[in-house]
């Protein structure tokens, strides 16, 4: 007669087997890698009004809001992949800057 230990040992190593590999693939999926990007993002300057665009790769949900000392314009994004080249300011933008802001927040700040 098999002892109790034997009969569950391989039963055992199936089901930390099956969780470390549902680990794995589960970290795979639950990570998001940064998917979603900035493709471009253009200024446009006229004598009626300033324009800026970003290009995403996808539609994404965003938050405008204004900060002042000194005044500037807020776009909070989620996380992306921003361009590494930086439109020259111009018009009613005297800077701008962006890029992640926190662990699942990017930030556009004009």
């Amino acid at each position: 007669m098999r002892s109790i230990s034997m009969i569950l040992r391989p039963i055992t190593r199936a089901i930390f087997s099956t969780a470390a590999l549902l680990g794995v693939v589960g970290g795979l999926m639950v990570t998001p890698a940064l998917a979603d990007t900035v493709k471009d993002i253009r200024l446009g300057v006229t004598k009626e009004r300033t324009r800026v665009v970003l290009d995403l790769s996808k539609k994404v949900d965003y938050r405008v809001f204004m900060l002042a000392n000194p005044r500037r314009v807020v776009v909070d994004l989620p996380s992306l992949a921003w361009p590494e080249k930086t439109p020259k300011a111009g018009g009613l933008v005297g800077g701008i800057r962006f890029g992640q802001f926190t662990a699942d927040k990017s930030r556009l700040v004009l």
